[in-house]
């Protein structure tokens, strides 16, 4: 409740598997609905999503409404006969812009942030979850969207869209719980602290046992963002130079080489009067802007890819880091 007491248009709470976090905004909604007559809509990637979490939805919270009558029919749900809520794949964005929910005050996007599977984000996914709010919403200040998940990475459409950097206490260099930003007045991130959680795991749950010490546990139980590895992220030194920049995926990265430590650094900041930049794609160039349809023949791209195979390449964020990984493969680079 105190990450609601925020009162943020957009919130996104990343936390352990098991830890209540769809379970509390179900209760959350259902109470709503029943003292206020608000209604939700339950919101998830695709139709197979839909379908297989809806018709289960309200099985594991039907006995603390002993006398309520907690129904779904299709991909709408009722409680003593009244609609209280519905379920919208987020595939269908395009399809219901014509339609009104007055009523509902809550969107729960549930498992927003992807785990590593044979699945993908949807094209565009940050918008077209924008233009559902939108379409939901019309500019009533009632209305929230939570969107839960568990730790995959921080390099995900939804941060990168929004320019978002979850911030760490500087004693034990552990994540913040509650993540607001001064240039984003209207996004919260909660990232739940589950130092608790995990102890009573260890001592209680057999499943636990069989999983600890694995990626699998890091991320289900103990609310890491396993698919980040922080290897070789290091703040640039203070008598780097800038160099050139590339363009990739509309952002602009900066590279600043240090001659005296060995190493060159990539972060987000960039001078916007260098001279020397790059893209990679004819989506990202645009006056001035050199487009790399052969970057062996570039000084500059040859010696970041130097950097990279002999190990003297940092990264000033995790984010920076992992978005690089996705510019080397595209150069053919392993």
């Amino acid at each position: 409740k105190k990450m609601l007491s925020y009162n943020r248009i957009l919130n996104m709470v990343i936390g352990a598997r098991g830890y209540g976090k769809s379970f509390a905004m179900k209760k959350y909604v259902i109470d709503r609905a029943i003292k206020h007559k608000e209604m939700f809509m339950l919101v998830r990637r695709t139709k197979d999503d839909i379908k297989e979490s809806v018709e289960t939805y309200f099985n594991d919270i039907r006995m603390y409404y002993p006398d309520k009558t907690l129904l779904v029919k299709g991909k709408k749900f009722y409680c003593d006969g009244e609609l209280i809520g519905v379920a919208i794949p987020l595939t269908r964005w395009q399809s219901i812009k014509s339609s009104a929910y007055p009523s509902v005050t809550t969107m729960i996007y549930d498992e927003f942030l992807k785990e590593k599977d044979f699945t993908q984000y949807i094209p565009n996914e940050p918008t077209a979850l924008l233009n559902l709010i939108d379409t939901v919403r019309r500019d009533r200040d009632n209305f929230r969207c939570v969107c839960l998940s568990n730790s995959t990475s921080v390099t995900n459409p939804y941060f990168l869209y929004f320019g978002l950097q979850l911030q760490k206490h500087k004693v034990d260099n552990t994540y913040k719980r509650y993540n607001t930003f001064s240039k984003n007045s209207e996004i919260l991130v909660e990232k739940p602290d589950a130092k608790d959680y995990i102890e009573e795991k260890k001592s209680t749950s057999r499943f636990y046992q069989m999983i600890k010490d694995t990626k699998y546990a890091e991320m289900a139980v103990e609310n890491e963002f396993t698919e980040d590895d922080p290897t070789f992220i290091e703040r640039k030194s203070q008598n780097s130079k800038y160099k050139f920049t590339i363009l990739y995926d509309g952002l602009a990265y900066g590279y600043w080489l240090d001659i005296n430590e060995g190493k060159l650094y990539v972060s987000y900041k960039h001078d916007p009067k260098s001279k020397l930049i790059f893209a990679l794609t004819t989506s990202d160039q645009n006056d001035n802007v050199y487009l790399l349809n052969n970057w062996r023949k570039n000084y500059w791209i040859c010696e970041l890819v130097r950097a990279l195979q002999n190990g003297y390449l940092r990264y000033d964020s995790q984010t920076v880091k992992n978005t690089h990984m996705k510019i080397f493969k595209k150069m053919n680079i392993q």
